[in-house]
């Protein structure tokens, strides 16, 4: 498979942003004001749909039960009991390349 590589342009700072991923679920990236990216599955650890991000109070919500999640992917709201999968990024200048294979590590 082959591993997605984003524009880092694409995500305004301060802004979550969600990729297609050849593989399970979407990709969650996230600019952060001090210029880093944090990237996640979008699988939401409760019944596994796919969560949203809401720039209005800069989290990640899940459609299906309301479970909420912050920028960085952190567990605010239940029902989910878990974080959102974390994914390694690797940096290669004006794109990132997120290491995904469609299976979730929840931790």
């Amino acid at each position: 498979f082959d591993m997605p590589k984003i524009k880092k342009s694409e995500i305004p700072k301060g802004e979550g942003k969600i990729f297609p991923a050849g593989a399970g679920h979407g990709i969650a990236v996230v600019h952060s004001e001090n210029d880093e990216f944090s990237a996640f599955s979008t699988d939401c650890p409760h019944m596994h749909c796919n969560v949203n991000w809401r720039g209005q109070d800069k989290t990640w919500l899940c459609p299906c039960h309301g479970s909420q999640f912050d920028a960085m992917g952190k567990l605010m709201r239940g029902p989910a009991v878990k974080n959102l999968p974390k994914l390694e990024i690797k940096d290669l200048g004006d794109e990132i390349e997120i290491n995904y294979d469609g299976r979730e590590m929840h931790e």
